[in-house]
């Protein structure tokens, strides 16, 4: 066990006006378990702070952060709500249904991440995608629920990720709505294959990085604001509330 030198922290010790197990021990020249250390050292910082707060000084001054965003001469900040949030997200899987999927758990070699096709974005904002009942992604859903999506647009531009609350259900009236002919690849057996479940997505939150006026116009500020020396890239980014 570990064994701390009670002279060494005498000092600290009489300014005290409350004591506890791990001064005492200390006191006494007695072991210490690690939780009665992890005490004292809690002690100690609660001892430095309250003779800063007595003594006026202040804590260092935090850092700012985020000169880049700081130094732009436009707004490139916009949290979006309720329909615009959907109709962000609409437009991201219009452009490419294509996303990273990931789930709380890993039960297969992918580390809980794999590419999936959005299928629909409902009214509601809720993302469906097609699963098999025996995929490890079904499996990890089914111990947690929460995921993450993460979108690309365009090579460029259109980034959304999104956090939200996974359902897997049987619903055949939807698999008949999601269903493609293309499918087939997958689920042989066609749209009675009975391994086929729906994954519905209720996204909770997320953000979004984007342009403004589209690549073109993005590139063209880029090409400027390196020629003059100024922070210009057409930028937008926000949180989506749902």
């Amino acid at each position: 066990m570990p064994k701390l030198d009670g002279a060494a922290s005498q000092a600290g010790l009489n300014a005290a006006s409350e004591t506890s197990a791990a001064v005492n021990a200390i006191a006494m020249g007695r072991d210490l378990t690690w939780p009665l250390v992890e005490e004292f050292i809690a002690f100690i910082m609660h001892q430095a702070r309250s003779a800063i707060c007595h003594r006026g000084l202040s804590p260092l001054p935090k850092l700012a952060m985020d000169s880049i965003n700081r130094q732009q001469p436009e707004i490139n900040r916009a949290d979006l709500s309720g329909e615009d949030a959907i109709e962000r997200v609409r437009s991201a899987v219009k452009k490419n249904q294509t996303c990273f999927f990931c789930t709380g758990v890993s039960t297969g070699g992918s580390q809980a991440t794999r590419p999936m096709g959005a299928l629909q974005v409902d009214d509601a904002g809720t993302l469906w995608f097609m699963s098999a009942s025996d995929s490890h992604k079904n499996a990890e859903i089914a111990q947690n629920p929460l995921v993450w999506l993460f979108f690309q647009a365009s090579e460029h531009s259109g980034f959304v990720t999104l956090h939200g609350r996974a359902t897997v259900s049987r619903d055949q009236a939807r698999i008949e709505e999601l269903w493609s002919p293309l499918m087939k690849t997958w689920f042989t057996e066609g749209k009675d294959d009975p391994r086929i479940t729906t994954i519905a997505v209720t996204p909770m939150s997320g953000y979004y990085w984007d342009n403004k006026h589209g690549d073109i116009v993005a590139g063209a500020k880029m090409a400027i604001g390196a020629a003059i020396g100024k922070t210009l890239d057409d930028s937008i980014e926000g949180d989506l509330r749902f």
